[in-house]
């Protein structure tokens, strides 16, 4: 489980509030109350190590507070995917929260820019967060017994997990902004925001590099998976391809299936509701703003 553990979601309490909900209608019920018993955990983490991060002023106080929170994070963020990984296989976390992740995520984005969070940057972030820990945790089973001929000075593990650490706390804090669970900080403190999560990003992809190199053979590293498709890639596709179409269905929830659209209404439970009876298990659905403008969010 040590490499799993490097998996580094983005653990808001509207994430938790989302991840306990999917696992609910998926009967993990038992599984769905370890999450929701994480919560209090979670809300006095954001209370203690991001709300300050808000308060910098300048880029001195951001790269000193960022240094020194992110650290002290560490063993929280560690406690959080044990006892997410000691009850949830590592792919089905995965699945379970790639999908609370997208789907957030395509609502909280359109907000990024007001905040003075440069949206495209962070969209590439999510993506290539995405892809780089669906990689991780499929390919983590695959290591074991290994012989790594891999130096230490070229995967330095100590290096992998404070980065890992340093990524989870950037986009943790980025997405606790856009959710408007703490204040937006004045600039320049978003942006460099941006700047620590792609630099982390960066570091981290490397030495999952590294690693890969020496425990996959060179043919599975570009092998297509066939859950390269599990994220909710098409439905989000589809959104931001039917800009027109959503536009006529302002203050509606519509729910999406693959490349098509399915039911819509007013009421969040009735728009389910339609989907359930034309047998989807698990509806993907969202609200569309009144303002064409306004964000998405994904439920």
């Amino acid at each position: 489980m040590a490499l799993e553990l490097q998996f580094a979601p983005v653990m808001t309490p509207r994430t938790l509030e989302e991840l306990a909900r999917i696992l609910r209608e998926g009967d993990r019920r038992d599984v769905a109350e370890i999450v929701s018993d994480l919560m209090p955990v979670v809300q006095e983490v954001v209370e203690n190590f991001f709300k300050p991060i808000s308060q910098a002023r300048n880029e001195k106080a951001f790269r000193d507070t960022f240094d020194r929170l992110s650290r002290e994070f560490e063993p929280y963020r560690l406690y959080v995917n044990i006892r997410l990984l000691q009850t949830l296989d590592p792919a089905k976390l995965l699945e379970s929260y790639t999908e609370v992740f997208l789907q957030l995520s395509e609502g909280l984005l359109h907000s990024a820019d007001e905040k003075g969070i440069p949206a495209e940057r962070l969209k590439k972030i999510v993506t290539d967060y995405v892809t780089t820990f669906s990689n991780l945790v499929r390919r983590a089973a695959n290591l074991g017994g290994m012989e790594m001929s891999v130096s230490v000075q070229e995967l330095n593990l100590a290096d992998w997990v404070r980065y890992a650490t340093r990524l989870d706390y950037g986009l943790t804090a980025l997405f606790l902004i856009l959710e408007g669970t703490i204040p937006t900080p004045s600039k320049p403190t978003p942006a460099l925001l941006v700047d620590a999560t792609e630099d982390s990003l960066d570091h981290f992809n490397k030495q999952w590099e590294a690693l890969a190199r020496v425990s996959f053979p060179q043919s599975a590293m570009h092998k297509p998976s066939a859950e390269a498709d599990s994220a909710r890639t098409q439905e989000l596709q589809w959104v931001r391809d039917h800009s027109t179409v959503l536009r006529d269905l302002a203050g509606k929830w519509v729910v999406v299936e693959g490349d098509r659209l399915v039911a819509s209404d007013p009421q969040y439970e009735t728009a389910r509701e339609m989907a359930v009876h034309k047998g989807i298990v698990r509806p993907f659905i969202i609200y569309v703003p009144e303002s064409v403008e306004g964000a998405f969010m994904g439920l």
